[in-house]
């Protein structure tokens, strides 16, 4: 997780954070890609394990992603307005 700055609202968002959070949400969906793709011919022949495990990898890039807009949301609202050259 990001570290807090001086004002508590606020995070302080390294690139190596941001780096950290992709991988973690790219290492999500290669879990997911891996069960569909252990399937030869239809999603039907997915075991109810292969199911609930692309369900919850799934549900860990969403949540991953989701804060990785949330991270840079916030650090564009406390970054100065800057006009285009």
């Amino acid at each position: 997780m990001p570290e807090m700055t001086s004002d508590a609202s606020c995070f302080a968002l390294s690139p190596k954070q941001l780096s950290d959070e992709m991988h973690d949400a790219q290492a999500a969906l290669a879990v997911a890609e891996h069960y569909i793709s252990c399937c030869p011919q239809t999603l039907r022949h997915l075991s109810t394990y292969q199911y609930y495990a692309t369900h919850e990898a799934l549900l860990e890039a969403r949540k991953t992603i989701d804060r990785v807009i949330e991270l840079l949301r916030t650090e564009a609202g406390r970054s100065p307005q800057r006009a285009p050259k």
